[in-house]
């Protein structure tokens, strides 16, 4: 039996933000700080642009780690806090968990843990948290934060023997690691080796590299004067390159085609970049002043860097709750030249939906 009326059910909303800027790319911007757990990095440049070195760099440059069952309780202890959390920058977060119904946690450069619990591993921690945003009628979800870079919490030995009994609760899990530490002079590879010493596999992990060239009319616009309609349909386009889709314009045989935008002039050469890992907000801005550096920005009419967060880390921007009942397809385009650029931000809407059980 077909359940009743699902082809109305209406689509998750989503907007599509464009904020304009002139000259350099702005590295302090929030899109890029604030954005902390970066999985898919895609780079796009027409006229055959030369970055053979930007792979060689981005691979050395942005390897992570792999921790194997890692028991939450091991990093609330002074020495891993002191060491790491408070001594450069460190960005740690859950794999292969399932958002909408796993425990998942993250902790963020500026030592913020965050872990979402369902209702019956909330009521069991003794941690104090907060019903998610997308389960306030429900009360299925929890989110808990704390703050392990507070001296508070350093000094308090009992809260943070409590706090360690608690966590201790929690089931093993597997997770990736980056460290940069303060100075040149330590080597970020410690984080591993800390790890290692506690009896943990650990395995060292580099991004994935894949590139390939389309041909195809690039769409007509000018970075200096876009509105949101022009940077929405170049935004799809981009999409569409690197995704290696097919441009020939003959649909026959193939239910839907899609068509270049306004497009004008014969079909150019495009070559796209993309790497998987986890990349840091810092390993992202190294990568786009490696790019400035390796490339004649004079000659190019633009580039565009693509940026996809996990869509099973516990937050998105900031402290922003993941959209599980979505498809947390949280990201933001950096598209420029050498005078203008802007920035194209997509998330998901903050709708709370209603309880799906009721349909079943």
């Amino acid at each position: 039996m077909l359940s009743p009326e699902i082809f109305n059910f209406p689509a998750p909303e989503s907007l599509f933000q464009v904020e304009k800027f002139e000259g350099k790319v702005p590295l302090n911007n929030q899109n890029i700080n604030n954005f902390h757990y970066n999985h898919l990095v895609t780079i796009i440049i027409p006229d055959s642009a030369k970055l053979e070195q930007l792979n060689e760099k981005v691979t050395q440059d942005c390897s992570y780690y792999k921790i194997l069952g890692l028991k939450l309780e091991d990093l609330v202890s002074l020495k891993f806090i002191c060491g790491f959390i408070r001594s450069g920058k460190l960005s740690l977060l859950s794999i292969d968990r399932r958002i909408d119904c796993d425990t998942c946690f993250g902790l963020d450069p500026y030592g913020q843990l965050l872990v979402t619990v369902d209702k019956e591993t909330y009521q069991s921690l003794g941690l104090e948290g907060s019903i998610s945003h997308f389960t306030r009628k429900l009360k299925n979800h929890f989110t808990i934060t704390v703050d392990l870079a507070d001296e508070k919490l350093i000094k308090n030995t009992s809260r943070l023997s409590k706090l360690k009994t608690c966590l201790g609760r929690l089931e093993k899990c597997s997770v990736i690691v980056t460290w940069k530490p303060p100075n040149e002079d330590i080597c970020p590879s410690s984080i591993a080796k800390y790890f290692s010493d506690l009896g943990y596999v650990v395995k060292q992990c580099t991004p994935n590299f894949r590139r390939h060239t389309v041909y195809s009319k690039v769409p007509d616009f000018d970075l200096g004067s876009i509105d949101v309609t022009n940077a929405k349909e170049f935004a799809e386009w981009l999409g569409f390159v690197s995704i290696d889709g097919d441009f020939q314009e003959d649909p026959s045989g193939y239910l839907s085609s899609y068509v270049v935008p306004s497009a004008t002039g014969v079909a150019k050469k495009i070559d796209c970049l993309q790497w998987r890992g986890f990349f840091t907000a810092t390993d992202i801005k190294e990568m786009i002043e490696q790019i400035i550096k390796t490339t004649n920005l004079a000659n190019l009419p633009w580039i565009s860097i693509y940026i996809q967060g996990f869509s099973d880390s516990p937050v998105s921007w900031t402290n922003e709750e993941q959209h599980y009942y979505t498809n947390g397809d949280n990201g933001y385009i950096i598209i420029f030249n050498k005078e203008n650029g802007l920035f194209c931000i997509q998330k998901c809407s903050r709708k709370r939906y209603k309880d799906v059980n009721k349909y079943k």
